[in-house]
């Protein structure tokens, strides 16, 4: 026997599914949240290492600059945490084979010859030492970091090297050339607001190329040579001049004193006459008298033999051999 379809019996059936399904609603709903909370979690709690800086950036554009310890940030993709090194020193070679290069490995050898104001040819190996001291600049104006510390070291090496000789750029001028390679390199670095600092380029190894590299040895030690005799002649020169100026000076020291002396004696000389003088004006006589008998004083001290002979006495010279040795 067939039933009658009662439309009303199935919107009643339909009504109690539906009022089953919304009294599980809200657990479904919170399940659903708990999940998207755990899953979302990584994304906002971040730890910054004490040799780093953060940059978070709210849907691309930069938010703020974190400092190191835990943080909390917006679920990605609201906001999104870069870490960039600021404290560590990162060394780049040139012109010897480094394994750690990413790019040109196989060109070291071209990189290592550089050219000189002489139109000389120097085989130098260096390195590069730096480290990213602005994370903004660095992340937002740099691509490609090794490429373009590479570049920028070899462009501001040879801008430099363009000023010496070949020979002074293998021997005594390296540190000078160094220093002059930082500080045009790190104008360069400056000039991309990269965010970079140069804190030291060290040239390992400077030496002319192969084929010239005996002849350059012979040429270096006749330089040698030559600034040993140099030298030798200037220590010489050095003492000579020395020498000199010592006796010059002990000859004007003499002359002064010598000078001093006869100027003081003949003070003293005048001096002691105008005292005569005055005496002599006051006692001609008696003064007259004094100087005498001072005069014979001086001269019976200064002889050996004193001999009193009468005036009237007559053939004396007959009796006293005056022309004897005594």
């Amino acid at each position: 026997m067939n039933q009658q379809f009662d439309p009303s019996d199935e919107i009643d059936r339909l009504i109690g599914n539906i009022t089953s399904y919304i009294r599980y609603w809200p657990l479904a709903a919170a399940a659903v949240i708990v999940f998207c909370l755990l899953l979302l979690l990584p994304t906002m709690v971040y730890q910054i290492d004490r040799d780093e800086r953060g940059l978070i950036l709210r849907f691309g554009r930069l938010s703020r600059e974190v400092s190191p310890g835990l943080g909390w940030k917006l679920p990605y993709p609201a906001e999104r945490l870069y870490k960039v090194n600021t404290e560590r020193i990162n060394r780049l070679s040139f012109g010897s084979p480094d394994e750690s290069r990413v790019v040109d490995r196989s060109n070291y050898q071209r990189e290592a010859l550089i050219l000189t104001g002489d139109l000389g040819v120097a085989k130098i190996n260096w390195d590069v030492l730096y480290r990213r001291t602005d994370p903004a600049r660095f992340l937002f104006n740099i691509r490609d970091e090794e490429k373009l510390i590479r570049q920028a070291a070899q462009a501001a090496l040879r801008i430099v090297a363009g000023d010496y000789d070949v020979v002074s750029t293998i021997t005594d001028k390296r540190r000078e050339i160094a220093l002059k390679t930082r500080q045009e390199m790190q104008r360069l670095m400056d000039n991309y607001n990269s965010g970079i600092t140069i804190t030291e380029i060290y040239l390992q190894q400077t030496e002319p190329p192969d084929p010239v590299a005996p002849a350059f040895r012979r040429v270096n030690s006749s330089r040698q040579i030559r600034e040993e005799l140099r030298f030798e002649a200037e220590r010489e020169r050095e003492r000579v001049l020395n020498e000199a100026s010592g006796s010059v000076d002990r000859m004007v020291s003499e002359a002064h004193g010598d000078s001093a002396a006869i100027i003081n004696r003949a003070r003293g000389e005048a001096e002691r006459f105008l005292a005569l003088l005055a005496e002599y004006q006051l006692a001609p006589d008696v003064t007259r008298q004094r100087l005498f008998l001072e005069t014979i004083e001086k001269i019976m001290e200064e002889s050996d033999e004193v001999y009193l002979i009468d005036k009237n006495l007559k053939g004396l010279l007959p009796l006293l051999d005056l022309g004897r040795n005594h």
